[in-house]
Order: structure tokens, then sequence, then C-alpha cells
């Protein structure tokens, strides 16, 4: 919440989400603080320009299949931005 990526009290949905993405990095973690920095990619819509890794973002951008990539990935993150939504949906088919 302090880093603005959860409401103070987050719907049925968004704590499935905040759950999914914590599964996602847990093993990149070693404690709780770091989840923050872990997941900022995921609520950023640039890629971050950082000196360490510009001479790879550059051959990436440069690379004719880039737009066709990175839209494939934006769809993909969307659909998954909404499968709490749908998990959701779907048990309360089954109750």
């Amino acid at each position: 919440m302090k880093a603005g990526y959860a409401s103070e009290s987050p719907s049925a949905e968004e704590q499935a989400w905040l759950t999914m993405l914590c599964t996602c990095v847990k093993d990149h973690i070693s404690y709780g603080a770091q989840i923050v920095d872990e997941v900022g990619m995921f609520f950023q819509d640039d890629i971050l320009e950082d000196a360490e890794h510009a001479e790879d973002i550059a051959a990436m951008k440069a690379e004719e299949s880039y737009t066709t990539v990175i839209g494939a990935f934006k769809e993909k993150l969307n659909l998954w931005k909404r499968l709490p939504q749908m998990l959701s949906k779907q048990q309360s088919k089954r109750l």
C-alpha cells in the first residue's frame, strides 16, 4: 500500500491479482520489503532504461519484431490483469 500498488481496502479481484503477483516474485526476494522493487516493473508503462542495460535495450528495440513482441506481451499482461476477475466469476458459478 505504501508504494501505491494496492488500495487500502482491496477488492477480492485485486487481492487475487496481488497474490498472484507475489507468488510470481517470491523466489526472487529474500524478505518482504524487497517486493516493492521487484514488482515495480508491472506498474509502469515504459521500459526503464538504465545505464547498466542500455546496450541490451537498444539492441532489442532495433530488432524488426520488437513492436510485435511488445504488443503481444502487453496483450498477455492485460489478460493476466483480468485473470482474478475471471477466476472469481468461475468460482461463483461453482457455488
